[in-house]
């Protein structure tokens, strides 16, 4: 049971969204570990225990990026790290924390599974979650509007460079023949890496910076703040939080804010969401028109972080309906259990929208919303109409 304990310590002390799964699932962490000790009493071997552990992750609904991971994603997330290792020094800390003798044997891991992505690709293109099929354009002239749907955030590889190629294309053509909108649509893109967006859809039509700050509620347990050390003297990863006592938060700005997410937390206000210092900007924007976004719940993680972006800094307005959330922080924290090797994920920010509520919990609202079953790119071009 050792494993079993350690596994409900590391989320007590680091997991910042306790408050948030009781609200929106019904459950608590306590009461996920008395309905499911006696199953996990019952565990004769380390799969046997990955399986009650997989039953437990469920749960959680994926509340804050908690997962516990298969075979699969286990696969993916190490054979990235060590593809990638060389070339930074915090995939190097994931790779190693993946890579005992315990984890390889519970996940089955196969050297064949370095050689070869889960698509048969090498290493140039190992990190791409979507080929092929990633964007899609349309264009309408009687509105002046043209259009392109982003269906994930790709990380990087060749399915990235290409699209930067293509995007940096539609957007200098569509400037060139006088368009006056771009609709970008994430209603399908349920994240990735915020790389995407900051380089590809906003470096390219920004000449500087602009950004968003928010606040974040962060546990700080031990194992936080060993993935926040890793992170930190990483040029790809060095966004870290400054921890300040949760007596310092000016509540007063904060009105949508659940008393009981400041149990156990210290917080942060230096978050930079957006496109930062230090990114190479055009003089002049490729598409120098007016940008609307599409959203839906679909919209998570990265994708999220791009639309409150859009709706903070007026670079677009949204149209649709409420994101999914849980846009603001630093990507998953992954943790190994020492004894069975089982590996698991979850965010350890408690990313706030700018009135105090959880936007893992309450989303984006879109500035133009738009009801279930009607078509949000009609209601979007019709905006275009009525605002030429």
């Amino acid at each position: 049971m050792g494993d079993w304990n350690q596994f409900w310590k590391t989320l007590e002390e680091n997991y910042p969204f306790e408050g948030v799964l009781r609200r929106t699932t019904g459950r608590s962490l306590e009461d996920l570990e008395r309905s499911y000790h006696s199953m996990a009493q019952q565990a004769k071997s380390a799969e046997d225990l990955l399986r009650v552990l997989r039953t437990v992750s469920d749960c959680f609904e994926y509340t804050g990026h908690m997962m516990v991971y298969d075979a699969g994603t286990y696969v993916s997330r190490y054979r990235n790290a060590l593809l990638w290792a060389e070339d930074s020094a915090f995939l190097q800390y994931q790779a190693e924390l993946l890579g005992s003798e315990q984890s390889r044997s519970v996940y089955h891991w196969s050297e064949e599974d370095t050689k070869t992505s889960a698509s048969g690709t090498n290493r140039s293109s190992s990190r791409s979650a979507v080929t092929r099929d990633n964007l899609a354009f349309a264009y309408y002239p009687e509105q002046s509007a043209a259009y392109v749907e982003v269906r994930s955030m790709l990380t990087s590889g060749e399915d990235f460079d290409r699209d930067q190629e293509l995007l940096l294309d539609f957007f200098q053509t569509i400037e060139a023949e006088g368009y006056e909108n771009c609709i970008i649509d994430i209603r399908r893109n349920g994240g990735g890496s915020d790389l995407y967006s900051r380089r590809l859809l906003l470096a390219p039509n920004l000449t500087e910076a602009i950004g968003t700050t928010h606040v974040v509620l962060v546990k700080g347990g031990t194992e936080t703040l060993d993935y926040y050390n890793a992170r930190k003297y990483d040029s790809m990863y060095s966004s870290v939080p400054e921890l300040h006592p949760i007596e310092e938060l000016d509540l007063d700005n904060l009105p949508d804010l659940e008393q009981e997410d400041l149990e156990g937390v210290a917080y942060d206000t230096s978050v930079y969401i957006g496109a930062p210092v230090g990114m190479d900007y055009p003089d002049a924007s490729a598409f120098s028109g007016q940008f609307w976004l599409l959203v839906g719940p679909g919209v998570y993680s990265a994708s999220e972080m791009f639309a409150i972006f859009c709706k903070d800094t007026g670079f677009a307005p949204l149209v649709g309906q409420t994101t999914g959330g849980d846009g603001i922080g630093v990507d998953p924290m992954i943790c190994v259990l020492p004894n069975s090797g089982i590996a698991y994920q979850f965010t350890t920010m408690n990313g706030l929208n700018l009135g105090g509520g959880s936007n893992q919990e309450m989303g984006t609202e879109p500035d133009i919303v738009v009801p279930v079953g009607v078509n949000a790119l009609e209601v979007c071009l019709r905006a275009i109409e009525e605002n030429r």
